[in-house]
């Protein structure tokens, strides 16, 4: 937007990196008080949160909602998407964790 000379370019990005930061301040809180996860080589690794204020899986902490369809805020809707989309990046702990427990189970 600031190469086409829009003038409201810089409150654009201004915004939008502080909602990046607010999104991964809200992640790393809820990955803080999640338990770690044991992967197939006996490593632990943080938890990735698929939902805030869900210590868990979705479909453990609520059983039986949205049709029982609930495990889709880990599989469908959890985390992993914030790689690529941007929020956390492609080559960090972060994604090899996400990588490395999705390809155990």
């Amino acid at each position: 937007m600031h190469e086409i000379g829009y003038l409201e370019a810089e409150i654009y990005r201004k915004e939008a990196k502080e909602f990046k930061d607010d999104i991964v301040r809200a992640y790393r809180w809820n990955q803080s008080r999640m338990p770690v996860l044991r992967l197939s080589n006996g490593k632990w690794i943080p938890a990735y949160p698929g939902m805030l204020f869900c210590f868990g899986k979705v479909g453990e902490m609520y059983p039986g909602e949205e049709w029982n369809r609930s495990w889709a805020g880990d599989v469908e809707l959890g985390a992993h998407h914030l790689i690529p989309c941007g929020v956390l990046e492609a080559n960090s702990r972060d994604a090899d964790w996400i990588v490395e427990h999705m390809e155990d189970f």
